[in-house]
């Protein structure tokens, strides 16, 4: 441990932050410090330092936002107690940021910014994600379970085996994803794009993909039984082995 640097950070949460932006290049040394009665609220901290402190203290958890309206730097951590529910997340920015396999489930991030971030393996479920920009983000083998993403795009984004179960997408883009294994059952994707996109082997059981566009998408080997299907357009769409069983064509274009 670094003792100058632990006596920064024992001077208070504004010394230690103004330390680092005026220190940016500098590698906190907080090894073997003890920190479990710290109050490191608004703390920011380097990538590198958190994921050493997530270790060392498991309560605690990210908060990647600042006010509403004032988008978060890129990168950027900012710790809080574990115990602070629905953290809301306005506008965050970590376009090519990284949280691989971090727990942030029932966050805000309403029209953040994840743009080619990775994000894979995240637990998102019930996370708040209405307009957010996840272009070609990795969200490969990520929990969004019952998350909101009204109107969200995740063009070219990778979602394979990603759990989508009970989602609420309506009118997000996923043009071109990659859905492959993907968990959709009895999520709600009404009018949402799904064209050109790869949704082998994806299960969209009891999903509702009523108006959604299907055009030239990868159907093949996918579970569509008792899916809502009216109105899809699935024009040029791969259907080989694909389960339809129950599933509602009712004005479906082919």
């Amino acid at each position: 441990m670094n003792e100058q640097h632990f006596d920064r950070l024992t001077q208070g949460v504004d010394v230690w932050n103004r330390w680092r932006r005026e220190h940016p290049q500098t590698r906190p040394d907080l090894r073997g410090a003890d920190l479990c009665d710290a109050d490191l609220t608004g703390l920011e901290l380097s990538s590198d330092t958190w994921k050493w402190l997530k270790e060392r203290h498991p309560q605690l958890k990210p908060y990647l936002g600042g006010t509403k309206g004032r988008p978060a730097n890129l990168g950027k951590l900012i710790l809080v107690r574990v115990d602070a529910d629905d953290t809301e997340l306005y506008r965050v920015d970590i376009h090519m940021g990284e949280l691989t396999r971090q727990d942030i489930f029932n966050a805000r991030l309403i029209g953040a910014d994840l743009r080619d971030a990775d994000l894979s393996g995240t637990n998102l479920s019930s996370a708040k994600l209405g307009a957010a920009n996840l272009s070609r983000t990795d969200l490969h083998d990520a929990n969004l379970h019952a998350a909101h993403l009204h109107g969200a795009d995740l063009s070219k984004a990778d979602l394979t085996a990603a759990d989508l179960g009970e989602a609420y997408a309506t009118g997000a883009t996923l043009r071109a994803a990659n859905l492959r294994a993907a968990n959709l059952t009895e999520a709600d994707v009404r009018g949402a794009d799904f064209s050109h996109a790869n949704l082998s082997a994806a299960q969209l059981r009891e999903a509702n993909l009523y108006n959604a566009n299907f055009t030239a998408a990868d159907l093949s080997g996918a579970d569509l039984a008792g899916a809502n299907l009216t109105h899809a357009d699935l024009t040029k769409a791969d259907l080989r082995e694909a389960d339809l069983t129950g599933a509602n064509l009712t004005g479906t274009v082919r």
